[in-house]
């Protein structure tokens, strides 16, 4: 599993939140995405013993969502939400699974968020389909002058 960790861990600096659907944007100079523009993104709501909150992730295969170690961080249920770029209402494309299992890399650092990645594993295998897809990851270690997309439901 730390090899995994390891492996992917450069994907930390863009983790992949997707647009909700709404009309209006916290990304500036973003726009709604449009149903299975991306495939992988995870909406994951979060609870704690004593709070709950909302993180996003990537799924990175049928079984596993990469997330920030901040994002897992004592928690005790994770509800992951896939297929849809909507939190809310009727959706036929979304999944919601439950989980409570996950692995944080072994040198997390809440105060100072160094090695601040994890995975989710999820309890069965999602049903891979136009709407739900795993992250492409690249096979080489850096991308020099190569655009990239910020993802987040806004």
């Amino acid at each position: 599993m730390n090899h995994f960790i390891f492996s992917v861990s450069f994907l930390v600096s863009a983790l992949f939140l997707y647009a909700y659907g709404k009309s209006s944007s916290r990304i500036i100079g973003g726009e709604v995405a449009r149903a299975g523009q991306f495939r992988f993104a995870a909406a994951i709501h979060v609870q704690t013993s004593d709070s709950k909150f909302f993180c996003g992730g990537a799924l990175t295969g049928n079984q596993w969502i990469i997330t920030s170690g901040y994002c897992v961080y004592n928690a005790e249920l994770f509800t992951v939400q896939l297929g849809s770029n909507t939190l809310e209402g009727d959706d036929p494309n979304r999944v919601t699974v439950a989980t409570s299992t996950y692995y944080l890399h072994p040198d997390f650092n809440p105060d100072t968020l160094e090695n601040d990645i994890a995975v989710i594993e999820l309890r069965l295998p999602v049903t891979l389909n136009e709407y739900i897809q795993p992250i492409f990851i690249a096979s080489y270690d850096h991308v020099n002058n190569i655009p990239a997309t910020s993802l987040g439901f806004g």
